[in-house]
Order: C-alpha cells, then structure tokens, then sequence
C-alpha cells in the first residue's frame, strides 16, 4: 500500500526472521499516506496466530475493501472464494478459476 513491505532487518537473513515470526510494523514515515483502515485490513492477513488470521472469504468482506474496491469485481473474488468463480472448460475438462 506504501510501496514498502511490513517485514525489516539488516539483512536478508534478519528480514527471513521476521517473517516467519510474524513481526511486522508500519512506521509512520513510510506509512502516512496509507489509512488506518488499509493497515487494519493488511493486519487481519498477516495475523501469525492462525486463529486470528482472516481467509479468502473474511477479507473480502473487510469494509476496507468494500469502500476502495469496484462492486462488481469484488463480488466475482467473493464469488471465486466460495468456489463458484470457476470456469468449466469441457474441451480439456480442466477447471480454470475465473479471471477479474
């Protein structure tokens, strides 16, 4: 959203770590441009504890997504999540998920 990532460190390793731990931060010099709201939303995905982590289906109903994205292509993710986005190609017989 700032066009920084949330994950720092002084290295490529230190960066690695705070991945996998889950430790991030959004400094205000980086961030001011970016919402409360926008920050909130990134958060909610980024949640180390599994339980507190939102799926496919929560994040596309975040009200951060329903003020800054268009209906009609929110409702085709919202769609492709509970898994009736996907296109039947009968020539191949494969399943190809829909495009937005």
């Amino acid at each position: 959203l700032s066009g920084a990532p949330p994950f720092y460190g002084k290295n490529d390793e230190a960066i690695k770590a705070s991945i996998v731990q889950g430790e991030y931060t959004f400094p205000h010099e980086l961030f001011r441009d970016v919402s409360d709201d926008a920050m909130a939303f990134v958060s909610t995905l980024l949640s180390y504890n599994i339980e507190y982590r939102y799926t496919a289906e929560q994040a596309l109903t975040h009200p951060w997504l329903a003020a800054n994205c268009d209906h009609n292509a929110l409702q085709k993710a919202k769609d492709g999540a509970r898994g009736m986005g996907a296109i039947h190609d009968a020539s191949s017989g494969r399943v190809e998920p829909m495009q937005l």
